[in-house]
């Protein structure tokens, strides 16, 4: 079973269209009739309305400087939004309001996070709305150029890898920061959703699941099965954050970092990995090509350790292999940029100079160009195979790059047993370029 990743970062901005909007969950077309409802926590208010193609009308109203609950700076008590109709429900919605519970635990560890407060204040305010909130700043990633704003805001990125390639690690470890020393940007708080299950009693275990890597990270610790995969076919499943200029406290308390960030600090960025349920991948249909036209970076995600060099069947990752070469054609017709990323290095007998450049940070044309070459050369270890096929894609598409990254101490746990991701913070830099 394979699975698709959306990368999504941004930038507060303005503006106003007469293009189709999304919904940044289902990703459904929004045109003037559509119907949204904006609550803002800052002001204690919500209103219905219809969208009318008009950008701005999902501003609070009370904000015209955009410097108070419009800023992607408050995207945790800020405006949050909820697309009228979206197939994509609330985690809590009973069938017929919206209950938080005041303490939520997963393996025995009681969650922390902002999210849990700001959906209960939320549910005061609009309690019969059963579809998903979501930030102002999500609402803009998808919708900045329909929203005719060309200046730098971030920018849309796919994943695609099978279920094994680490994607769900991936996100996790970007989103914490942890590959520490070499981020541009820190990241400071983070905001999770997940397609929930039909059955009231068990239909927010998902959400759970997805915030007790979050919550544990916080905290400085880990658990047995703290990175739960998700089994079942989900549509959507989102993991984001907000980054901000290096140089403010990385690593401290989230509190810390936002109030730094009043201090005039530059760009915030608003960075969401979005997960498909990933089967289509081999389909003739792709259910997720509508995604497709708000993209402007595309990411393979491959397992090192299952290709077919270090495997006694080569022919084990043919059907992840031929995936990635039709959605990096797809792409490419598209011209958004794209990448291939092996994860698992550490598994794989791959040069140690190499790894230990990896390790430091290296960012250099020599340490790139040498993880393009090894990469080839893997792939084309047997002529004939659909890995070989992606490899000679790869070696006649000089601007598709290549990125190495492994994590070490997954299974260690504990207090102070955190994970140590390596090749992450040069991949994230790649998708804010």
């Amino acid at each position: 079973m394979l699975y698709n990743n959306l990368l999504i970062l941004t930038v507060i901005l303005g503006g106003s269209t007469r293009m189709a909007f999304y919904c940044p969950l289902c990703f459904e077309p929004l045109d003037a009739n559509t119907v949204l409802e904006r609550v803002c926590l800052d002001h204690r208010l919500h209103e219905i309305f219809p969208l009318g193609n008009e950008y701005g009308r999902a501003l609070c109203p009370h904000d015209l400087d955009q410097d108070r609950c419009n800023s992607v700076m408050q995207f945790q008590n800020g405006v949050f939004i909820a697309h009228v109709g979206c197939i994509e429900e609330n985690p809590f919605w009973t069938g017929s309001a919206t209950v938080v519970p005041g303490s939520l635990t997963r393996n025995g560890h009681t969650l922390n996070h902002w999210m849990l407060g700001a959906l209960a204040q939320i549910a005061v305010l609009a309690p019969g709305r059963r579809e998903m909130w979501f930030p102002l700043s999500l609402f803009r990633t998808v919708n900045r150029l329909q929203g005719g704003d060309n200046r730098p805001s971030g920018r849309v990125v796919k994943l695609l890898g099978d279920r094994a390639a680490g994607k769900t690690v991936l996100a996790y470890m970007a989103l914490s920061g942890l590959d520490g020393g070499h981020f541009t940007y820190t990241p400071a708080d983070t905001f999770v959703y997940i397609s929930p299950d039909l059955d009231p009693r068990t239909r927010s275990d998902e959400f759970a699941k997805a915030l007790l890597p979050f919550s544990l990270l916080e905290q400085g610790d880990t658990l047995p099965d703290w990175i739960a995969f998700t089994v079942a076919k989900r549509k959507a499943n989102i993991k984001a954050g907000l980054f901000v200029a290096a140089g403010l406290p990385a690593g401290g308390p989230i509190r810390q970092v936002l109030r730094a960030m009043s201090t005039g600090v530059e760009r915030p960025l608003f960075l969401a990995f979005y997960d498909n349920a990933g089967e289509d991948l081999v389909a003739a249909f792709d259910s997720t090509r509508a995604v497709n036209i708000l993209t402007d970076r595309a990411a393979v995600v491959l397992d090192a350790s299952r290709l077919g060099k270090f495997t006694p069947n080569p022919s084990a990752n043919a059907i992840a292999a031929k995936s990635a070469l039709r959605h990096l054609q797809t792409f490419e017709a598209l011209r958004a940029r794209s990448a291939i990323v092996l994860t698992k290095l550490d598994l794989v007998p791959c040069p140690p100079d190499l790894l230990d450049a990896i390790r430091a940070g290296s960012d250099t044309n020599d340490t790139n160009a040498r993880q393009r070459l090894i990469a080839i050369e893997w792939l084309c270890q047997f002529p004939s195979s659909n890995e070989a096929i992606l490899g000679r894609y790869l070696k006649a598409h000089g601007n598709t790059e290549v990125f190495f990254l492994w994590t070490e101490g997954l299974g260690q746990f504990g207090p102070g047993h955190t994970p140590k991701p390596y090749g992450v913070a040069r991949f994230v830099e790649w998708c804010l370029q």
